[in-house]
């Protein structure tokens, strides 16, 4: 078995399997996850492989593995491969319309989150 295949099934064996993880998404340098029961994940397990840099879990059953850049799309990758379903980044936990995520909703939700500046408003 080729190194890197090695890492991803571990990584997926910390985040407490396959069946646990709803979703996989990257960002430039984070392999973003949606996990189904945190109580399943080795958060411990996770932070001793590798290729992890570190991990951000700042939201209920979101794990955020920093692995770098240009690994986290090829991590994303073979975990959609092997069948785990992709998330958008923006919209990861979001409900979906239509089959696609809502990024809609998430647009005009972070438009709402952001301060009026004399800059934006000038």
């Amino acid at each position: 078995m080729e190194m890197f295949e090695e890492k991803i099934l571990a990584m997926i064996g910390y985040l407490g399997g396959r069946d646990n993880i709803v979703s996989v998404t990257n960002c430039m340098t984070r392999l973003r996850t949606l996990v189904r029961d945190e109580a399943a994940v080795n958060e411990a397990g996770l932070r001793g492989l590798e290729d992890v840099l570190g991990i951000v879990h700042d939201r209920d059953r979101f794990y955020e593995i920093v692995v770098g850049p240009g690994k986290s799309r090829k991590y994303a990758d073979r975990c959609m491969e092997m069948g785990i379903a992709s998330a958008a980044p923006a919209s990861a936990g979001r409900e979906a319309v239509n089959g696609e995520p809502d990024w809609k909703t998430y647009k005009s939700e972070m438009r709402g989150r952001q301060k009026e500046s004399r800059l934006k408003s000038g």
